[in-house]
């Protein structure tokens, strides 16, 4: 039979072992907590939500005065601002997916050359976006730098909308009532 300090001796040593008391250690605890972060983060990934990378249908295009134009439109612009989405391998993670989709959501609702035949901004509106260097988004530049625009690429993309504003003209334009203008205003 054991005696009161050989039990001692053996519950000191279980002790020892197995870290203070029974307490975790904090890299355990970190261990763990990376675990559960990475885990939850999978789990995350079953969720539908923000991946609906679907295309409506082009309806009608703008003509564009001249295909350097196009190219840079569709170079800096045509990810968000038309039907015609790239959807990059990063779109289809959570919570990314979430920002990417409502960013495109946000724009084609905003401008959108895959659907002329719709209401689309004033000359006005786009010649103050451009102008003030907010199109593209830094954060989208970031990613994809071929979409940076130099100061003569943008006057040339501008040049080409006052031009395609004048001669043709979206189905309409938000913005013109207030301001009394048609689609065909003059840069």
């Amino acid at each position: 039979m054991a005696t009161n300090a050989e039990s001692a001796g053996s519950s000191h040593e279980s002790e020892h072992r197995s870290g203070k008391g029974g307490r975790w250690s904090a890299g355990r605890i970190a261990l763990v907590a990376v675990a559960s972060l990475i885990v939850l983060f999978l789990l995350v990934q079953l969720l539908p939500f923000g991946r609906d990378h679907s295309s409506p249908p082009v309806t009608a295009e703008p003509a564009w005065p001249n295909l350097e134009a196009q190219v840079i439109a569709r170079k800096a612009c045509y990810d968000c601002h038309s039907n015609e989405t790239n959807w990059p391998w990063y779109s289809n993670i959570v919570p990314i997916s979430l920002w990417v989709s409502h960013d495109v959501d946000e724009a084609r609702d905003a401008l959108n050359f895959s659907e002329w035949d719709r209401s689309q901004p004033s000359i006005d509106e786009v010649r103050e976006t451009l102008g003030e260097g907010s199109m593209p988004p830094g954060y989208y530049e970031f990613f994809h730098s071929a979409a940076k625009l130099t100061e003569e690429e943008q006057q040339q993309l501008l040049s080409a909308l006052e031009q395609m504003w004048a001669t043709d003209p979206p189905a309409s334009t938000t913005g013109d009532a207030e301001s009394g203008e048609t689609g065909d205003t003059e840069g």
